[in-house]
């Protein structure tokens, strides 16, 4: 449920509706102000601030939730407000022609990306997915994890060949079975397929079980054209899983780690189960499943970050960094870095754009010519292509 102050919502229509990502806290506030200074607005864009539900009154810019149980969970916000937030941009129907999350330590000129989109659209018919390209990941559905990061082709024809020794030997147990029970407690058997994804280690991860490989557009700019977003949002888990999580959190906290107890056993710590719910690489999954065997052009724009661990000492300001389309990890020490003030840099990218790429005919692949993939090793996405903007 949204509580919306009468600026805030329905916002005007415009090419694009960018909601970014923030928290009721004073870093996230001080991230709030830099990027109304720095990112323009206007000219096709209007960009609304997530937050969860808060007492404090919101600025005009700013779109509160209210989360409910268990939305007091750090690990579900983001996710929850992401469904909540791209629900209720659905529901404004042809106010938009494009919808797309951003989060407050990434900086998008939101007025230029709405030019560009507008480009893009008079050159492309059917669904656009737009942002930063990832890598390939698969999704576990149960734990709600995201597994096999940076699957390669390599990788995924040996996890195939795999799949394919443990079922014959699966075959091969059941006949010995039949044979003699005492032969198969001489020669006990593999464990079972349906264990392999808690049995084998990293290697594991890429089980066949498990949903994708996905393409991941990264969270610090994914944007979807109008009859995506509808796609998105009417996929059948997409109600069906967030019921499941508001209802079974902890139960599914419990299977988490009892993953990751299984599978990294002498690790110093433990991680997934205290990781938050990949909202971005659901969203992937939800959408390759959806159209799989349909077309879509996927338009990626490049993206230049901080790196973790630079001391401050040593950090270049945003200027000196590349240019590009988004810019991510900045604190907000970061945000009013010198060079930033006149927002030139932050510009540059996009001037460079201004005579628009002929994304229909230009720099465009067929994802498996594009990601040099067979299309039977692309449970996904075969139809779609990329285009480098």
């Amino acid at each position: 449920m949204a509580d919306t102050d009468a600026g805030s919502w329905p916002p005007p229509a415009a090419t694009l509706l960018l909601g970014i990502h923030s928290w009721s806290n004073v870093d996230a506030l001080r991230r709030r102000q830099g990027i109304r200074a720095l990112s323009p607005t206007g000219r096709g864009a209007v960009v609304r601030f997530i937050v969860p539900f808060a007492r404090s009154s919101p600025a005009n810019d700013t779109l509160r939730f209210e989360l409910g149980p268990p939305g007091k969970s750090r690990l579900l916000q983001k996710y929850l407000l992401a469904n909540l937030f791209l629900r209720a941009a659905a529901s404004l129907g042809p106010r938009f022609d494009f919808v797309g999350r951003s989060e407050d330590d990434a900086l998008v000129d939101a007025a230029a990306a709405a030019a560009h989109l507008q480009s893009v659209r008079a050159r492309v018919a059917g669904p656009i997915l737009y942002g930063v390209k990832g890598e390939w990941v698969m999704w576990a559905p149960a734990t709600m994890m995201p597994l096999c990061w940076a699957m390669t082709l390599r990788r995924w024809e040996v996890q195939k060949t795999r799949d394919e020794t443990l079922r014959r030997r699966e075959v091969q147990k059941r006949r010995d079975e039949t044979l003699s029970r005492d032969a198969a407690a001489r020669h006990p058997p593999p464990p079972r397929a349906s264990n392999q994804s808690a049995t084998l280690g990293p290697a594991g991860e890429c089980h066949a079980a498990n949903l994708g490989p996905s393409l991941l557009v990264k969270g610090p700019l994914v944007v979807y054209s109008a009859e995506l977003l509808q796609a998105l949002v009417s996929a059948r888990a997409f109600d069906s899983d967030e019921a499941r999580v508001r209802s079974s959190w902890d139960r599914i906290k419990t299977e988490r780690l009892r993953l990751e107890l299984l599978q990294r056993p002498t690790a110093p710590r433990l991680g997934v189960v205290h990781a938050p719910l990949a909202e971005d690489v659901y969203y992937a999954t939800l959408l390759g499943t959806a159209l799989s065997h349909r077309s879509l052009t996927f338009v990626t724009v490049p993206m230049a970050e901080y790196a973790w661990n630079t001391p401050p000492s040593r950090e270049p300001t945003l200027g000196r960094l590349p240019s590009a389309a988004v810019y991510h990890r900045l604190s907000p020490g970061r945000l009013n870095a010198s060079g930033l003030s006149d927002g030139q840099h932050l510009s540059s990218w996009w001037r460079r754009k201004q005579r628009p790429v002929d994304v229909a005919v230009a720099r465009c692949q067929l994802m498996p010519a594009a990601t040099r993939r067979a299309p039977e090793a692309l449970p996904c996405c075969a139809q779609w292509r990329m285009c480098a903007a």
